[in-house]
């Protein structure tokens, strides 16, 4: 073949190419104009996909016409589009966004009724989100729970979607459990997404990992407010989608998580023994969704106590005894103007109150040391106990008073050791081969047989 015979080929091989893309390009624009006129995708939503062009060219040289063989990569982009949650907000080129839902002031329909669902759920409200509108839930969540909600947002991270959803095809896991986590550090989690390197070393009740609650009352007594001493109150709750996979129950200190024997595969979530605490293992199985700020109306003449939601933190606590001290203090004189405030009597303390921990005795609440007594209604690791007979051995007041029984059943005994070298005995100084127990787990043998709880009368 002669040089000039080979140019004679190579510029029709770059003429064909080049009419293929020219083809491939305006028949790709005339459909994704049709697309955008029938309020589908546009021409501008194709830069949040994979480059179009690169794609065309790649299928091109593969074949030179569009219509033998080729994949639209219209169809990829649309599908990749179409995968986004439907709630949110188009994301204009951004990788992550946050979007305030909550508007009591305006009528957004569509937001408005995302938020009281939001809302309703994570407070537990009894009523119909659909039939009131968004004002009626903030004040039912005020007169239930003594809490002004300041603000609702839905978070919009693409990157760290992705990678909930690799995780989930990774691992076969479809359904998804919503969760709330307490934070004061909500806006590094909404842009950066959960991480395992900042659980704190004495939080690892049932393993290690995030931990998070399908209760949001639960969440309300460890977040804590975000500056108490600049006077700022406000507290930060973040509702997530867990993909839990393999769950099994959690251990103090757990880290090696192992495999379910069942199916062979790896165990991501650890949980309480009711299942409303769990423990995601990998960061990626929790993908947040909304984040709700609140403050607690210190204003409210009603106390905590009085709340049917959940305990408070024990800032907010100790804020609510401090302003109600200073509301009860005695007026001070000023100028020529006293007023006097009549004082409540000083309450006076529990005798319990004046013994000091560790103090040991020989008898308390009817029952003595040496007392062969029955085991009631112990903790649920050892309700195996129950009903079995123990030898008081030791009374000694750690906060309670607590009566450690050597049990007569050398079985039980075993079992016992067995559960406490797991750490569930909780109590220093005794030995592991002995229960613990508080005044109303334990009976006497004459109250056992008469089905009375308790001792009898010192």
């Amino acid at each position: 073949m002669s040089g000039g015979s080979y140019a004679s080929a190579e510029d029709d091989a770059a003429a064909d190419q080049s009419d293929a893309e020219g083809s491939v390009l305006s028949w790709l624009e005339d459909d994704a104009l049709g697309a955008d006129e029938a309020g589908g995708l546009s021409m501008e939503m194709l830069g949040e996909g994979p480059d179009v062009l690169d794609v065309l060219k790649c299928d091109l040289n593969l074949c030179k016409r569009p219509s033998v063989g080729f994949s639209c990569p219209l169809e990829k982009v649309k599908s990749q589009r179409m995968n986004f949650p439907r709630n949110w907000d188009p994301m204009e080129g951004a990788e992550y966004r946050v979007v305030n839902i909550m508007h009591p002031e305006t009528r957004d329909a569509e937001r408005e009724a995302e938020c009281k669902d939001v809302l309703t759920k994570m407070f537990e409200l009894p009523m119909d989100h659909e039939h009131v509108c968004l004002r009626e839930v903030l004040e039912e969540i005020h007169k239930r729970t003594k809490y002004k909600v300041l603000r609702v947002e839905r978070a919009q991270n693409v990157a760290q979607w992705k990678m909930h959803c690799a995780l989930a095809d990774a691992y076969g896991i479809e359904d998804n459990t919503d969760v709330y986590h307490g934070t004061q550090a909500k806006k590094k989690i909404l842009e950066s997404g959960f991480s395992l390197r900042y659980q704190r070393p004495d939080r690892d009740w049932f393993g290690k990992g995030v931990y998070c609650t399908t209760k949001a009352a639960i969440v309300m007594s460890y977040t804590g407010p975000r500056d108490p001493s600049k006077g700022d109150w406000t507290q930060a709750m973040i509702r997530a989608s867990l993909k839990k996979g393999e769950t099994r129950l959690g251990q103090k200190g757990l880290v090696e998580t192992g495999q379910n024997p069942e199916t062979g595969k790896e165990y991501l979530t650890m949980q309480s023994a009711d299942g409303r605490i769990l423990v995601a293992t990998n960061q990626h199985q929790l993908l947040p969704t909304y984040a709700v700020e609140f403050e607690y109306d210190f204003d409210s003449q009603t106390t905590p106590t009085d709340s049917n939601f959940g305990r408070l933190h024990d800032a907010v606590w100790k804020e609510v005894l401090r302003r109600k001290a200073l509301a009860e203090a005695p007026a001070v004189e000023i100028g020529a103007v006293t007023q006097s405030v009549p004082q409540r009597p000083p309450k006076k303390p529990r005798v319990s109150q004046a013994i000091e921990d560790g103090t040991k005795t020989q008898a308390h609440g009817g029952f003595k040391v040496g007392e062969v007594v029955s085991v009631y209604e112990h903790f649920k690791h050892f309700r195996f106990c129950n009903g079995e007979l123990g030898e008081i051995k030791r009374i000694e007041k750690q906060r309670l008073w607590l009566f450690v029984l050597e049990m007569q059943n050398p079985v039980v005994r075993s079992m016992v050791e067995m559960v406490a070298r797991k750490g569930n005995q909780g109590v220093d100084g005794v030995p592991l081969h002995q229960l613990v127990c508080k005044h109303g787990q334990i009976r006497t043998l004459a109250a056992a047989q008469g089905g009375a709880a308790g001792g009898v009368a010192p």
